[in-house]
């Protein structure tokens, strides 16, 4: 059975693969417009890479209400559940760090998953330690590339795919933080108070935690 434009499953793979097009086109236009010109790529990706972001964002917000109806009884997707609207909303403008990891921990299923925020699961904490290590090592392999198959030129396609695997390296921060009992925003914060006490001392260069 082929799918035909009113069915979600096409409706869909529509979205997913003009999210993709949009892409391509946008890093052949770069290629095309600056070349090996890192200067001239870097401001020609200031203009476009806000107005690209909102695009996949919006795509992404309608894919999910649209999957997320799939097998509902009578769903449709002009009636997105509470939890598509908060994703949509969560899309539409700027979250804080603690915004993050609360959504971060709604979608977390893993072995040792603290319930509470006053538990601490050693075995949580080292999953997601692992884990954090694990995304870390894919943002090198993708920066590796960069040097292995791109010539040590930055492409657009190359830069989305870094940027997947800093929101998982992201992901892994918010839930060991969560494992620990601590913020995201408390994370945050403590490391701008370390370096600023690290440029009063002069020690923002050397080595060692407690310069």
């Amino acid at each position: 059975m082929t799918d035909t434009p009113n069915d979600d499953a096409f409706k869909s793979r529509t979205i997913k693969r003009s999210m993709v097009a949009l892409e391509q086109v946008l890093a052949k236009a770069l290629d095309d417009f600056a070349g090996d010109n890192s200067s001239l790529r870097a401001k020609a990706l200031a203009i476009f890479e806000p107005a690209l972001r909102r695009a996949r964002d919006i795509g992404l917000a309608e894919v999910v209400m649209i999957e997320g109806n799939k097998g509902k009884p009578g769903a449709t997707t002009d009636t997105p559940t509470e939890s598509e609207q908060a994703l949509a909303q969560t899309l539409d403008r700027r979250m804080t760090l603690n915004e993050y990891q609360d959504f971060a921990r709604k979608t977390a299923l893993y072995p040792g998953l603290s319930l509470k925020e006053d538990s601490f699961s050693v075995q949580g904490a080292t999953y997601t330690a692992l884990g954090l290590a694990g995304e870390a090592g894919e943002v090198a392999n993708k920066v590796k590339k960069i040097l292995r198959d791109d010539n040590s030129h930055l492409t657009h396609e190359r830069l989305f795919q870094i940027r997947d695997e800093l929101g998982g390296v992201l992901w892994y921060v918010a839930m060991l933080s969560h494992e620990l009992g601590i913020s995201l925003e408390s994370v945050a914060r403590n490391n701008i108070r370390i370096l600023e006490a690290r440029e009063k001392r002069g020690t923002l260069h050397g080595d060692g935690d407690e310069r």
